[in-house]
């Protein structure tokens, strides 16, 4: 998407697959629910993925998925497993309701009310101390119970490792302004103690010696305008995963229908 704004004149058609054309903000997003996934801990300290992991284990991951899949299979007309129709799912689907809430110890056929409250809210998209939303919100959808390893598969990876760890880094050392020092510096320490509302201003911060902000160097310039590649006739195709932990769908269906107001002038059906 980048490309397709910057450098339209190079390319006569361009793939976008699961675009992180916001990866600054998605990156602080998921510091922030790390932050939250930590308060389920069964750890007495959380430093590791796996630690973050027992806030949420694989077994309550799938458990709610299948809720998911239990309310929304068949709004599309169609008992099959899957959820075809995202839209009417987000509007049928409370994880306060159709999750059976542990009244007793958590043993994987229930989540506790705590679960119930941290998910939600990253669900909903992470918020700054004032209740601004730092990057997107997510849908519900049956594939969350996907991955079975915090350090290298599915849902997890990207949850509980890629947060104190990858997402961390390039936080605090690539996108953050003043940049954290490389030397020593610890990620899980760095995800799940650094202010959130700092690390929110600091993805678009500049100063003298940075004078360009990670928001503008790692963002289209202007996403809702790709008319130089359509006026000499070059093509985009776009794709997104409903399950997609790390970039939400919904900031690239917002993308599009801002595209499409821009580039077209109506609203898409």
């Amino acid at each position: 998407m980048i490309t397709a704004t910057r450098l339209p004149k190079d390319y006569d058609g361009i793939l976008v697959g699961s675009p992180g054309y916001n990866l600054p903000k998605a990156a602080v997003a998921n510091l922030a629910g790390a932050r939250l996934y930590a308060t389920l801990a069964t750890t007495s300290t959380v430093t590791s993925a796996a630690d973050l992991a027992t806030g949420f284990t694989d077994t309550e991951r799938k458990l709610l998925g299948s809720k998911v899949v239990d309310k929304c299979d068949a709004l599309d007309g169609a008992t099959d497993g899957m959820v075809l129709d995202g839209a009417a799912c987000q509007a049928a689907f409370n994880i306060t309701t159709d999750v059976p809430t542990c009244t007793g110890a958590r043993d994987g056929t229930c989540l506790s009310s705590a679960q119930k409250t941290v998910v939600a809210k990253i669900f909903s998209g992470t918020t700054t101390s004032t209740g601004a939303l730092i990057y997107s919100s997510f849908p519900w959808d049956s594939g969350f119970g996907a991955g079975a390893s915090a350090t290298n598969s599915g849902v997890p990876f990207w949850e509980f490792f890629a947060s104190l760890n990858l997402d961390a880094g390039s936080t605090g050392i690539i996108f953050k302004v003043p940049p954290e020092s490389p030397v020593g510096f610890n990620g899980p320490n760095f995800a799940l103690t650094t202010n959130i509302d700092a690390l929110a201003a600091g993805i678009t911060a500049t100063n003298s010696t940075y004078t360009e902000s990670a928001m503008s160097f790692m963002t289209p310039p202007n996403p809702t305008d790709m008319s130089a590649l359509r006026n000499r006739g070059g093509k985009v195709i776009a794709y997104h995963g409903v399950s997609d932990p790390i970039f939400s769908v919904t900031d690239t269906e917002a993308w599009f229908k801002n595209l499409y107001v821009s580039q077209i002038g109506l609203q898409p059906s």
